[in-house]
């Protein structure tokens, strides 16, 4: 007999299956119910946005180092990175309360490689500004 691979839809394409979310009834997701080719067009649409958001970032810090010529690019990341920390935690802390109050499960698992990745990213900013100036 020939064994039907249950993650292959009717089109040959495959799609993820809930049943294998570790948090099957909790788990919440955007794309869960969308074809693999929309989720793969969503996914570089918003790699575009990202690009061009985090492309972005660096102008505000020529437009500080015109005006600040003798400064050292560090006193530009604190601030940066301050208030990175600062929203992000403004934003998670916003939506534990709102969870909170419409008794969803907040997942607390991902604020650890949250940080984690900031911390990287703030490593990688700091060379980058200190390669610029």
């Amino acid at each position: 007999g020939e064994t039907k691979d249950s993650n292959i839809n009717g089109e040959g394409e495959r799609v993820r299956s809930a049943s294998h979310s570790p948090n099957t009834a909790t788990a919440m997701s955007i794309t869960g119910s969308m074809p693999v080719a929309y989720q793969r067009i969503m996914g570089f649409v918003l790699a575009l946005v990202s690009g061009a958001i985090m492309g972005t970032q660096l102008i505000p810090f020529l437009w500080w180092k015109k005006d600040n010529p003798t400064s050292h690019p560090w006193a530009y990341v604190v601030a940066h990175t301050s208030g990175v920390f600062t929203m992000s935690t403004m934003i998670y802390l916003i939506y534990s309360t709102y969870a909170k109050l419409k008794s969803a499960k907040v997942p607390h698992s991902g604020i650890r490689p949250a940080f984690m990745s900031g911390v990287v990213w703030c490593l990688a900013f700091t060379c980058n500004l200190t390669s610029l100036s």
